[in-house]
């Protein structure tokens, strides 16, 4: 009867164009069933406010965090909330790439998460972001093998990598060849949509991180424009092996 019930209020909505979704089903919410891992080391690269490191350390709350941020604003936050983390939030402001130094970054004002050491694309109106006002600053830059060196050996196993780099990602795995392979779990925005110049497409992504001995498992969220197509996805890499167990 109950099931009965369910179909029905569900075929309701179909109608109308809408579908229910068991909300403790989805990827967001269960982390694709990954939230069981042995995660202790969480590398957030591209942090902005904290907005991911937040929603992490939910399924792994003794983790140690490295934040790096390049903008002093949305670093500024991050370091706030390191205050209350008991020690469990080291705060990296800088960018990461494929080699140190400096570089200049389009600081988005109006939406630093879309912000990039990359230009977007203004002509683009798949997001909202496109008209948001751009300022250039230099910032510093670094690797992930830099500031892990010898494949992260002084890290606590297991290492989960997070990018958030709008369109770089492929500069940042390069700078992670050592690192790659120590990684448990690694979760990649990408832009499925062109929207920087030069940005990383998908073999770029898979290529590295098949490389370092991770598989593609699924998509922890994506974006859709009006039209229905992907904007861009957060996937999930996990270490084939433990894919296989």
């Amino acid at each position: 009867m109950l099931k009965h019930a369910k179909n029905l209020i569900r075929s309701t909505f179909q109608v109308f164009g809408y579908e229910l979704v068991d909300l403790n089903q989805r990827p967001i919410t269960t982390f694709l069933g990954l939230g069981q891992q042995p995660i202790r080391t969480i590398i957030d690269v591209g942090a902005n406010h904290g907005q991911f490191s937040k929603y992490i350390s939910e399924f792994f709350p003794d983790a140690l965090i490295h934040a790096f941020e390049p903008l002093p604003g949305p670093c500024s936050t991050i370091q706030e909330w390191s205050k209350s983390s008991k020690n469990r939030v080291i705060v990296h402001n800088t960018a990461v790439g494929s080699e140190t130094g400096t570089v200049q970054m389009q600081h988005h004002m109006d939406f630093t998460p879309s912000s990039s050491i990359l230009e977007n694309i203004p002509e683009n109106n798949s997001v909202s972001w496109q008209k948001t006002r751009i300022e250039q600053i230099e910032v510093e830059v670094t690797t992930l093998d830099n500031e892990f060196p010898n494949g992260g050996a002084e890290l606590e196993k297991g290492i989960l990598l997070k990018l958030d780099v709008q369109g770089f990602e492929d500069r940042v795995l390069s700078g992670a060849k050592n690192l790659l392979p120590a990684c448990s779990i690694v979760v990649v925005e990408h832009c499925t949509e062109l929207l920087y110049k030069g940005q990383a497409g998908f073999n770029d992504i898979y290529q590295h991180v098949q490389s370092a001995g991770l598989e593609y498992i699924g998509n922890l969220s994506q974006h859709h424009a009006s039209d229905g197509r992907v904007v861009f996805a957060d996937i999930v890499f996990q270490q084939s092996s433990q894919t296989a167990a």
